[in-house]
């Protein structure tokens, strides 16, 4: 096969994951061009297609199919076919083996033991194509004593130890942590998945790739693990002070709840720091001279600072902090984004315009990647439950009508959530324009 041949071909990946860590690193592989070709069932869609979190539905409507208006659904699953596929029956997983035939990569990220249930463990894909990659996103790992262990984001930041050293000293925020493991995960696992791909050029074999979520957040307060291992020091949450850096801190700004963060780290940006608020007596204070001097009296430190930011807008701040080479940061809130000049500059946010009745115009967050010579970006838009069963089972597989209708009939496949499933659809939600504010 000639290079040129070689790029012709489509790089076909199956998306059986759920939720949102293995949803991510599908998506990127579509944005990078691959045919990616989602699969779920009409007993067990993706849960985000019906009960979203915090009931988030496209232009706050439910329509006459809510299962394709989840806002989730639709942000974690452009560039992606749909088909559905019951692999609690034999039928459904033969034909998903012949999937696998015309196929390179299967992500998942099931609790452990869930493909050995299905009859579709790895061994099993090997045999129907020797060439496949399978890349599981799992909580715990494939060993251990705790590999059969499920979780989600929220668990997994207190397991990881992330918990441990995030938010304020009296208490738990929410989002500090737990949005942090599925695209972490995801992202990691797309990048392992171009290895494999690399690997099986080189070698002609396929690969299992297991990602363990806990095992990667821990990683990211690995220089803490070091710490107590290596010093016996036990680091607990510090909000927004810092270790070492003295200021490090979270400022109100002017206006309602406006703030803006502030990192000085060195002798040299204090001196400066000080120059910017008229406040040269600080710089010549002894106690404040050196950095173990400010952060023993960093909270006088960070009253007087917050006297000062007070009086300005945080975004003014920014760029004139900004401008003396101090690290400073406008904490803003989803309408400041949405706004942001930056982004709108650099094209993050995606704006999607559905031509399918009752969605039209609506944006998704962008990938915050460029590559410049194939640049992602958004060809097909999220699809509906089994919107692609025709052209897979069809054209792909080469299925008559008949087949089709067959696998319909039996309830393989479909296009409307079973009834159970339909039940779990909220009748009613949040009102539009909730009050919004940003706790730092």
């Amino acid at each position: 096969m000639t290079k040129n041949e070689e790029q012709t071909l489509k790089l076909r990946v199956l998306d059986l994951s759920m939720f949102w860590a293995g949803a991510m690193c599908a998506q990127l592989l579509g944005d990078m061009g691959a045919e990616v070709i989602k699969i779920e069932s009409c007993q067990h869609p993706d849960p985000d297609r019906i009960v979203t979190q915090g009931q988030l539905y496209l232009h706050n409507e439910l329509g006459e199919e809510p299962w394709n208006r989840g806002m989730l659904h639709l942000r974690r699953h452009r560039n992606k076919l749909c088909i559905t596929l019951d692999l609690s029956q034999t039928k459904g997983r033969d034909v998903f083996l012949k999937l696998v035939k015309k196929s390179d990569i299967v992500v998942e990220n099931f609790r452990i033991g869930v493909l050995e249930k299905l009859g579709i463990p790895y061994n099993v894909l090997q045999e129907a194509n020797p060439k496949i990659i399978l890349l599981s996103v799992s909580s715990q790992g494939d060993t251990g004593p705790e590999r059969t262990y499920g979780s989600n984001a929220e668990i997994l930041a207190f397991t990881s130890g992330l918990r441990s050293v995030s938010d304020y000293e009296d208490e738990i925020g929410m989002f500090t942590a737990t949005n942090i493991p599925d695209p972490l995960s995801g992202t990691v696992a797309a990048g392992f998945a171009l290895a494999a791909l690399r690997h099986r050029r080189k070698t002609g074999e396929g690969s299992h790739v297991v990602i363990s979520q806990r095992e990667l957040l821990t990683g990211c307060i690995g220089d803490l693990v070091m710490d107590y291992s290596m010093n016996k020091r036990v680091p607990g949450p510090k909000a927004n002070n810092h270790p070492v850096y003295a200021p490090h801190n979270c400022y109100p700004c002017k206006g309602r709840d406006s703030w803006i963060t502030i990192a000085i780290r060195s002798d040299t940006e204090w001196e400066i720091f000080c120059q910017v608020m008229d406040r040269l007596d600080l710089a010549a204070e002894p106690k404040y001279l050196d950095g173990a001097g400010r952060l023993k009296h960093s909270k006088e430190i960070d009253e007087i600072i917050a006297d000062w930011t007070r009086q300005h807008d945080r975004k003014e701040l920014m760029a004139l902090l900004q401008k003396k080479d101090i690290a400073a940061g406008a904490a803003l809130t989803a309408i400041d984004l949405l706004d942001d000049p930056h982004l709108e500059a650099r094209g993050f946010w995606d704006k999607i315009n559905d031509p399918r009745p009752g969605f039209g115009e609506y944006i998704c967050k962008g990938r915050g990647i460029n590559l410049s010579k194939t640049p992602l970006k958004t060809r097909l838009r999220a699809p509906d439950l089994g919107e692609h069963n025709t052209y897979v089972y069809g054209e792909l597989l080469g299925m008559t009508k008949d087949e089709i209708t067959g696998l319909e009939k039996d309830g393989i496949i479909g296009t409307i959530p079973t009834p159970d499933v339909l039940k779990r659809i909220p009748k009613i939600l949040p009102p539009k324009n909730p009050n919004l504010s940003c706790r730092t």
